[in-house]
């Protein structure tokens, strides 16, 4: 094994001895863990123990005999999702990536090398697109797949057996697998491959087979326009775009493959109410997988979702920039860099974000200025920034961008500059610096343009005791009539106007029962441009059910109106009404309820 004077992490030691382990190569004991990891035997001994317990939440047992050393021992599937975890977490820095090398290529000279050409061949030939990010992880692991499935061969499940089938792509993958003739069950590995495959691969039309994938991509856009109160102008090109998302993304959870997403925390923490309508926009997903979804994964859609809505505010009548992004670090960086961005630079196209291997097949005529996490040679206007920026950070290359193209909607002062003139005439406090001030003049200049989202109204804030009602008539008003007393608070509020009403009647006869989130909870809302003055919402609770569109498969017994000033101001408040919607308890005590007192308690509890 390479030697590298370096302390490793438990987690890093771990990690390599399991992928150290699973290639039984060579009879690993105690004194090989210790010589390979330099570390002690007790120390080792320790690592043992950990990975024994970790290897039980799998359904895995580590055992250790003189004839073979340790071996895991168990379902194979279950072997390999052991290792593709410990291998994700192996090739987070250099060191550890350079011991997964020399470990492969322990099998045979440069055998990494062998894997990596044989799959870009096969990518090539048969023109498949992948992520960028996820390509290397995948060759790794299928050559992992392939010194195991000597001694191994995989069963899979009747259900992947039986989706797998299906698929176009399948037949394409008998040529990558016969490559590896050393491979014992043909059949079996090949699905195998094809379902690791498919969890890399991007699709930009119905293909493969996996219009059913479509179908779910559909139901999730829309179920996200319910759920955010937003209209998506393109909506098919939105539904495609997600699809190519989509595909990849349900092949991981049937082969239940997890995805690297260092920044989750920061996509949770920063868009925390998007990532939570995401999610449950994301159920059809779900269901159909069979699996719950991973929050690495809700993350990755929270901000293709978000990048969404950035681009539904177009400025018309302004020059428009076409722009690259380019974050080698990985697909969810870039997504995050496109949509904070997006936000704050509304004339400027963000072109999908790319490799620098992609960037360096377009022409140069298709774009005007690069975004980049690293220095790249062009005779573009090039901006070197951080994947996520900081309130400082974002003012400096608003201002930056600004002189460069001259764009006078993004007029920002520069904060250095105004510090500079005005501090030799003032005296500082104790414990407060210049870059202390530069920031929060900074984020005073730039909130208009990034309103945070802790600055946005809650669900409590807009449906207040005063927006509240309960009505036990009998009969029952018709869906129409129900709509128009649902939406009275907001009109003797002034928050919108007569129009607005009819708008929302209207939405529903021209797009049908869109409005119904389920459980007899409905969601009438219309563009802001119908007639909204101010955002608000009303809700209103019947004793007996309305039929939405005189349907009796569309029972609703609430209505919550919405009234929203754009696409993302009623986020926060819609993420609160998603936690009552995802839980069961919460949905019945709504639809319970007989007071204005106990709908108030709940949004409260749902907000703590």
């Amino acid at each position: 094994m390479i030697r590298q004077e370096i302390s490793l992490t438990e987690c890093d030691r771990q990690a390599l001895a399991i992928l150290m382990i699973s290639v039984e190569l060579e009879d690993v004991s105690v004194y090989h863990l210790q010589d390979a990891l330099l570390v002690s035997r007790g120390t080792v001994l320790t690592d043992i123990k950990k990975i024994q317990s970790h290897a039980i939440a799998y359904g895995v047992l580590l055992k250790y005999t003189r004839k073979n050393g340790y071996r895991f021992y168990g379902n194979e599937t279950a072997i390999r999702l052991m290792i593709h975890h410990s291998l994700l977490h192996s090739l987070a820095n250099v060191i550890t990536r350079k011991r997964v090398e020399h470990l492969l290529n322990q099998s045979a000279t440069h055998y990494y090398k062998e894997v990596e050409f044989e799959i870009h061949q096969f990518l090539q030939k048969y023109r498949l697109t992948v992520v960028p990010s996820r390509l290397a992880e995948t060759i790794y692991f299928l050559a992992f797949v392939i010194i195991r499935a000597k001694q191994h061969p995989i069963q899979l499940t009747e259900k992947q057996t039986t989706i797998l089938g299906k698929l176009i792509i399948r037949t394409k993958g008998h040529a990558l697998v016969s490559h590896f003739s050393s491979i014992l069950d043909k059949d079996a590995e090949t699905d195998y491959f094809t379902m690791v495959l498919m969890g890399m691969i991007q699709s930009k039309i119905r293909e493969f087979g996996t219009e059913f994938l479509y179908d779910c991509s559909y139901l999730i856009c829309q179920k996200f326009e319910h759920a955010a109160g937003v209209v998506f102008d393109k909506f098919d090109e939105v539904v495609a775009h997600i699809y190519a998302h989509l595909v990849p993304a349900y092949f991981r959870l049937l082969g239940q493959f997890r995805i690297q997403n260092v920044i989750i925390e920061q996509i949770r923490r920063q868009y925390e109410h998007l990532f939570q309508l995401t999610q449950y926009s994301l159920s059809p997903l779900a269901a159909l997988s069979g699996a719950k979804l991973a929050d690495s994964e809700i993350g990755y859609f929270t901000i293709l979702f978000g990048g969404e809505i950035a681009n539904l505010t177009e400025r018309i009548g302004e020059k428009r920039y076409q722009a690259i992004i380019v974050c080698p670090s990985g697909i969810s960086s870039s997504l995050i860099m496109m949509s904070e961005l997006a936000t704050l630079f509304p004339m400027i196209d963000f072109i999908e974000a790319a490799s620098l291997q992609e960037l360096s097949k377009l022409s140069i005529n298709d774009y005007d200025l690069i975004f980049s996490t690293v220095e790249i040679e062009t005779k573009k206007l090039l901006y070197i920034i951080k994947p996520i920026l900081t309130t400082v950070e974002k003012g400096e290359l608003l201002r930056l961008v600004q002189e460069d193209l001259l764009i006078p909607t993004v007029v920002v002062p520069s904060v250095t500059e105004m510090l500079e003139a005005i501090l030799p005439y003032v005296t500082l406090k104790d414990g407060i610096t210049k870059d202390r001030i530069k920031k929060i003049a900074t984020q005073k200049l730039i909130k208009q343009l990034n309103k945070k989202e802790g600055e946005l109204p809650m669900l409590s804030d807009l449906l207040t005791v005063d927006k509240i009602q309960f009505n036990d008539q009998d009969p029952t008003p018709d869906w129409q009539s129900a709509i128009r007393l649902a939406s009275e608070p907001l009109l003797n509020h002034q928050d919108i106007s007569m129009q607005y009403v009819d708008a929302m009647i209207q939405k529903v006869k021209d797009y049908g029962p869109f409005i119904h989130l389920g459980f007899g909870i409905a969601l009438p809302h219309a563009r802001p441009e119908d007639g909204v003055h101010r955002l608000g919402m009303s809700l209103l609770k019947f004793e007996n059910p309305v039929y939405l569109l005189d349907d009796k498969k569309h029972p609703i017994y609430i209505f919550i109106c919405l009234a929203a000033v754009d696409n993302a101001s009623h986020l926060r408040a819609l993420s609160s009404l998603t936690k009552i919607l995802t839980d069961k308890l919460s949905v019945q005590r709504l639809l319970s309820a007989k007071t204005t007192e106990e709908v108030v308690q709940l949004i409260q509890e749902k907000e703590e």
